[in-house]
């Protein structure tokens, strides 16, 4: 199966794995939790 959207899916993935903190990609699930806890 080759799809290019599922490509890009993993490589961004790769991305989020290697670099947690970088820009452009979404943020952690930390940073959501603390953004709901103090509105």
């Amino acid at each position: 199966m080759d799809n290019p959207l599922m490509e890009k899916d993993l490589k961004i993935r790769d991305l989020e794995m290697s670099s947690p903190g970088a820009p452009g990609l979404a943020p952690p699930a930390r940073t959501q939790k603390g953004k709901r806890r103090h509105p």
